[in-house]
C-alpha cells in the first residue's frame, strides 16, 4: 500500500519533533492520517490521540516546554481520568495551524490505546516547499483499519466522505476493511439489499429530482426541520443537521417552471469571492441544488453510491406516505432561488422587517445628532426593526426554577412574555421572562406546561423598537444586522461571513434631473422595505435632500466617484461618532467601514476589495483604544494598498494567545488577603506576563533586489528586525526575559523569480498596551516613509476614552477643536476619479 508524504506547518512540524524527541507516545487520527493513504484535503490542524499514563504526559509537557522555550504553555496534569469521551484537552500553535491532544477518539476506549499502538503504521510528513529527504520525519498514526473505525464511529458531517475514501484505496489494494470492520462489530459481512424500484437502463435526470422530494432525503441523512427559522409565509422550509455547534443551515424552496422540482440552498454557504480572469471580483458556487445533486455529494460524488440511495428512497413502501404529509410550498422562480444572497436577504427583511430610521432615541442618548444622522453618508444605513414579545398570564401562584437554577415565586396574574414563534414546534422548550423587584427572571418551558398554566394575552403584547445596521455581502445584497438597545445586542443565527457595514457610494449627476442640477454630488441608496433607489444629497440650505431615482435611469443619469478617504472603524456607531467628531470638508469623500466585531477574514478580503476599487484612497484606520483595537489597527496594515511602491513591502499579522489561567480568577487570588499562591517564591500581580498572555507578531518583510546582494538585504531585514524589537523593550525595566519582545523563527526566501527577498520572523511580546502601541507606530511609519505620500493614517482613542462614541459623549456630541490628536488633517488634494465606468455602477455597489 502506497503511504503519501504529508506536508504541514513548520510550526507543527517543530512540535511533532520534539515529541518524537522525547518518546512521547501518540497517534495521528483524523485528515492527516487519511491524507496519508489518499490525498487531497487541506490540512490545518493534526489530531493526535495521546497515550494518558503519567510517565507519557511527562514527558509530553517536557516537550511542549522544549519546543517553545520563549513562551508560555499548558502543562498537562500527570493524572488525567480515562473517560471515553474525543473532547480535546489541549491545542498548541498558531490559531490556524494548531496540534490538537485528545485522550480519547470516536470508535476507541480510553484504556485502548497501548493495544492499538502496537498496531500503528509510521506516516512521513515534511515542512511546505520543503524537498530535502532529511527534512521528512516520521509520524505514528492509526492504520487504515483503525481509521475506517473511528470515522465510522465519529459524528463528523464529513464521514460520509471519509469512509468512502478509504474503501476506495482498500479496495485497490485488495483490503476488505468494510465487511471486517462489520464482523469486529457483530455486524452481518452482507448488507440486506432493501427493496428499491427497479431502475431503467437510462436515468431521467429531470423525472426524478422532479419526482424525489429533497426534503424526503434531508430526512434520510438525519436532518430536521427548524420550525424557528422557517418561513412564516411558506416560501421556504429551514433543515438543520442536528450536529452540535454545525452551522449548516439548507433552505427548501418551490422552483416554478417546465419540470418544477424543489430545490436547497446553504444559507451559510455563500461561496468564496474570487477574482476572474479580467479582474473582476464573482463569487464562487456555495452549497445548492436539487436533490439529485445533494445525494451525489453526500456520496462523495460517487455515482453507483447515488442511484443505490435514490432507488432506497423512491422504494420505500412509506415514501409517497411521507411526501403526503409535508405541507405545500409556495412556487419560487429559479433565479430568485439560485442567488442564495437574496434568499438571505429576504429571510432576514420577513424575520425582522426592517425600516429606515425612525426611533432615534437610542442613538440620541449616545450624543449622535440629527445632521449626523441624516447625512447622505448614512442614510438608509441606520434602521429600526421590531421584535415582538408576546404576553401571557399565570392562572395560579407557582414556584419556578430560572434558567440560573434559583427557584422563583410567581403569583397569579404574573405576565411572561415570550418572542414571536415563526412555527410551533412542539418538541422544543420556549423562553419566557418577567421582571420582578427590578430583576429580569428567565425560564424554559415546554409546550405541556404552557397550555396547562399560562393564558395568551394579546393585549399585553410588548414591541420593541431597536437600531438595527445593515451588514452586505459583496455583491451588495443584506447578509446580517448589528441589532442594537440600551444593554442589548443581537446578530441573527446565521454567518456573517464577509458582510460588512458600509456608508453610501458616491455618485456624480451627469445631467439636470427634475430640478437638481447638473454635478450635483450626493449618495445612491436602496431602500431595503420596497427595493427602490434614491439620490441622497445636500441642498443649497446644507439640509439632507432625497430624490426617488427609476433603477433603469441610475446607469444613465450618474457616475460613481471614487472614496479619497476609506475609514475603518470596529462598530457603526464607532463610524457615526468619528463623523461627527471629525466632520467632511468640501474636498472629502469617505467610505466608512465597519466589521461588527473582530475583523474576520473573509471581511478583510472584502476590504481589500474596496481598496481595490479606491486606489487613491488614504486608509483611516480607527479602532478602539484598548489592546484588541490596537491589534485589529496593526492587522489593517496587512492591506495591500493598489498605490504603495512595489519595490518594498511590509505585511505585519498579529495574533494574542491568553494567559493559562483566567485573568479574573487571578485578580480574585490578587485580592484575596487570606489566601496565597506562590508563582516562583513570588505572589502573581496584574503586571505579570502569565496573567498578560502573549501577542505574537508575524512579519513579512519582502525588498526587490535592485543590484544589492542576497547578503546585503538579509542584513538590512535583520537589522530593522533588531530595531523593532530593541525599540519594543525599550521602556521594560523589568528583568527577565519573559518581560521582553523576542524575535524567533527567523527564515529568508528568494522568490522564484531571483528578483526579491523575502523575510518572515515572529516577534512575541507581552500583552502590554505601550508595547501594542509602540509596535503599531513603528510598523506604520515604516510603510509610510517608504511610499511617495502616507498610504494609512492612525486615529486612535487612548486607553481611557475607549472608542470614539465615548469621546463624543464627553464632548457632549460637539466636534474635536483643531488642537485634537484625533482631528484630521485636510486632504492634499481631492481625488474625484471614477472608479468604475457607469454602466456597472448599479451592479458593483450595495445599493
Amino acid at each position: 500500500m502506497d503511504i503519501h508524504t504529508n506536508y504541514a506547518h513548520p510550526d507543527q512540524l517543530n512540535l511533532l519533533h520534539f515529541f518524537n524527541k522525547h518518546q512521547v507516545k501518540y497517534l495521528i487520527f483524523g485528515d492527516f492520517a487519511i491524507n496519508t493513504f489518499e490525498k487531497g484535503r487541506p490540512i490545518t490542524h493534526i489530531k493526535l490521540w495521546i497515550d494518558t499514563t503519567p510517565k507519557n504526559i511527562e514527558r509530553l509537557n517536557q516537550a511542549l516546554k522544549e519546543a517553545n522555550p520563549n513562551r508560555l504553555y499548558t502543562k498537562l496534569p500527570t493524572s488525567i481520568p480515562l473517560r471515553n469521551v474525543s473532547k480535546r484537552i489541549l491545542s498548541v500553535g498558531s490559531p490556524n495551524f494548531k496540534v490538537e491532544l485528545y485522550p480519547c477518539i470516536a470508535g476507541f476506549r480510553a484504556d485502548d490505546f497501548l493495544n492499538t499502538y502496537q498496531q500503528h503504521i509510521t506516516g512521513k510528513a515534511t515542512a511546505w516547499g520543503e524537498q530535502s529527504p532529511s527534512q521528512i520525519i516520521s509520524l505514528p498514526q492509526l492504520n487504515i483499519h483503525q481509521l475506517y473505525a473511528s470515522i465510522l464511529q465519529s459524528t463528523s458531517s464529513r464521514k460520509l466522505w471519509d469512509s468512502t475514501a478509504l474503501e476506495k484505496v482498500a479496495e485497490s489494494n485488495k483490503l476488505d476493511i468494510r465487511n471486517i470492520y462489520q464482523i469486529q462489530n457483530g455486524l452481518p459481512p452482507k448488507i440486506t439489499k432493501i427493496a428499491h424500484v427497479e431502475p431503467s437502463s437510462k436515468r431521467d435526470f429531470d423525472w426524478l429530482r422532479k419526482e424525489l422530494d429533497i426534503e424526503i432525503v434531508l430526512q434520510h441523512y438525519g436532518y430536521s426541520l427548524d420550525a424557528e427559522k422557517t418561513s412564516k409565509n411558506g416560501v421556504w422550509r429551514i433543515y438543520k443537521t442536528g450536529i452540535k455547534g454545525d452551522k449548516q443551515r439548507l433552505a427548501v424552496c418551490n422552483i416554478a417552471g417546465k419540470y418544477r422540482y424543489k430545490g436547497f440552498c446553504d444559507l451559510n454557504d455563500l461561496g468564496k469571492p474570487y477574482k476572474d480572469a479580467q479582474g473582476n471580483w464573482k463569487r464562487s458556487e456555495g452549497f445548492k441544488g436539487d436533490s439529485i445533486q445533494f445525494i451525489h455529494r453526500m456520496e462523495n460524488e460517487n455515482w453507483k453510491s447515488t442511484f443505490a440511495v435514490v432507488d432506497q428512497i423512491l422504494g420505500d413502501t412509506q415514501y409517497q406516505h411521507k411526501v403526503a404529509k409535508l405541507a405545500p410550498l409556495r412556487e419560487v422562480s429559479e433565479s430568485y432561488f439560485l442567488k442564495d444572497t437574496t434568499l438571505r436577504e429576504a429571510d432576514l427583511k420577513e424575520t425582522y422587517t426592517p425600516i429606515l430610521l425612525k426611533d432615534n432615541r437610542y442613538l440620541l442618548n449616545r450624543a449622535i445628532n440629527i445632521p449626523t444622522l441624516s447625512h447622505p453618508a448614512f442614510v438608509s444605513k441606520i434602521l429600526n426593526v421590531g421584535l415582538k414579545q408576546l404576553a401571557y398570564e399565570l392562572i395560579e401562584p407557582l414556584v419556578l426554577n430560572n434558567t440560573k437554577g434559583k427557584n422563583v415565586v410567581l403569583s397569579k396574574g404574573t405576565l411572561l412574555f415570550t418572542k414571536e414563534q415563526l412555527q410551533s414546534n412542539d418538541q422544543e422548550d420556549r423562553f419566557f421572562f418577567t421582571k420582578l423587584d427590578g430583576q429580569i427572571n428567565r425560564f424554559s418551558l415546554n409546550e405541556v406546561f404552557i397550555d396547562k398554566y399560562l393564558n395568551r394575552l394579546k393585549s399585553k403584547d410588548l414591541v420593541f423598537q431597536n437600531t438595527a445596521f445593515p451588514l452586505f455581502a459583496i455583491d451588495g445584497n443584506l447578509a446580517s444586522l448589528d441589532i442594537r438597545n440600551d444593554k442589548f445586542k443581537q446578530f441573527p443565527s446565521i454567518e456573517r461571513r464577509e458582510a460588512l457595514w458600509l456608508s453610501n457610494a458616491h455618485f456624480r449627476l451627469t445631467t439636470q434631473y427634475q430640478h437638481v442640477p447638473i454635478n450635483t454630488l450626493g449618495t445612491l441608496y436602496r431602500n431595503l422595505s420596497n427595493n427602490e433607489i434614491y439620490f441622497c444629497y445636500l441642498d443649497q440650505a446644507n439640509l439632507s435632500t432625497q430624490l426617488s431615482i427609476p433603477s433603469n435611469k441610475v446607469a444613465e443619469l450618474f457616475e460613481p466617484i471614487s472614496a479619497n478617504r476609506l475609514v475603518l472603524c470596529e462598530s457603526p456607531i464607532d463610524a457615526l461618532s468619528f463623523a461627527q467628531l471629525n466632520p467632511e470638508t468640501a474636498d472629502e469623500r469617505r467610505l466608512y467601514i465597519a466589521t461588527c466585531g473582530t475583523p474576520a477574514k473573509h471581511q478583510m478580503e472584502h476590504i481589500q476589495h474596496i481598496l481595490n476599487r479606491n486606489p487613491l484612497a488614504e486608509v483611516v484606520i480607527a479602532q478602539d483604544g484598548d489592546n484588541a483595537g490596537i491589534r485589529f489597527a496593526i492587522n489593517y496594515l496587512g492591506l495591500k494598498h493598489p498605490s504603495e511602491q512595489q519595490d518594498f513591502n511590509l505585511t505585519p499579522y498579529i495574533t494574542y494567545s491568553a494567559p493559562p489561567i483566567g485573568i479574573q480568577s487571578v485578580q480574585q487570588l490578587i485580592g484575596s488577603s487570606n489566601q496565597k499562591i506562590e508563582n516562583d517564591g513570588h505572589l502573581p500581580t496584574k503586571d505579570d506576563n502569565f496573567i498578560k498572555g502573549q501577542n505574537h507578531l508575524r512579519l513579512e518583510i519582502s525588498h526587490k533586489l535592485q543590484g544589492s546582494t542576497l547578503q546585503s538585504l538579509e542584513q538590512q531585514h535583520e537589522k530593522y528586525i533588531n530595531d523593532l524589537t530593541a525599540s519594543l523593550n525599550k521602556f521594560v525595566t523589568k528583568e527577565g526575559n519573559e518581560f521582553k519582545a523576542k524575535a524567533s523563527q527567523l527564515s529568508h526566501l528568494q522568490t522564484p523569480s531571483k528578483d526579491k527577498l523575502c523575510t518572515h520572523v515572529v516577534i512575541s511580546f507581552p500583552n502590554d498596551t505601550n508595547m501594542l502601541i509602540r509596535a503599531l507606530n513603528r510598523l506604520s511609519d515604516s510603510i509610510n516613509q517608504k511610499q511617495s505620500h502616507p498610504l494609512f493614517l492612525i486615529s486612535r482613542p487612548s486607553r481611557t476614552q475607549k472608542d470614539f462614541n465615548e469621546i463624543l459623549q464627553q464632548r457632549n456630541g460637539e466636534k474635536l477643536p483643531d488642537s485634537s490628536l484625533l482631528k484630521l488633517s485636510p486632504r492634499p488634494h481631492a481625488n474625484l476619479n471614477l472608479s468604475q465606468n457607469p454602466a456597472k455602477a448599479q451592479s458593483k455597489l450595495a445599493i
